[in-house]
């Protein structure tokens, strides 16, 4: 202390540090808790991972179904554009047979599909 204690500070001070309780005891409470506790953050950590993960794959799921939707109204529109064109573009793809037809819009797809994978969508 900085100051001098007065006699009756003194025996103040005495009497407080001689009814002072005895220390408490840990019985391991306290290293039981924290490893509560660490083990709950690694929980928690575990959970948000996989919210992320599950918030990453519902996206891709998204964009996979916008592109299937944008393939199959792009390949309407182009046999509409076949059909509806003059001269001789109808005529010219009527006689391709349609399994030529489904393997170049397969073969197209697949190239697609492999270009964005690659891409790491």
């Amino acid at each position: 202390m900085s100051r001098l204690l007065s006699s009756g500070d003194a025996a103040f001070d005495a009497a407080l540090r001689a009814a002072a309780p005895a220390p408490l005891t840990d019985d391991g409470f306290t290293e039981r808790t924290l490893r509560a506790i660490e083990a709950e953050a690694r929980r928690l950590a575990i959970a948000r991972a996989l919210a992320c993960e599950e918030r990453h794959h519902a996206a891709r799921r998204r964009l996979w179904h916008w592109t299937e939707a944008g393939a199959a109204v792009g390949l309407a529109l182009l046999a509409a554009a076949v059909v509806l064109s003059p001269g001789d573009a109808a005529s010219a793809s009527s006689s391709m047979p349609l399994w030529a037809w489904w393997s170049g819009t397969l073969t197209i797809a697949a190239a697609w599909f492999a270009w964005h994978e690659s891409r790491g969508l």
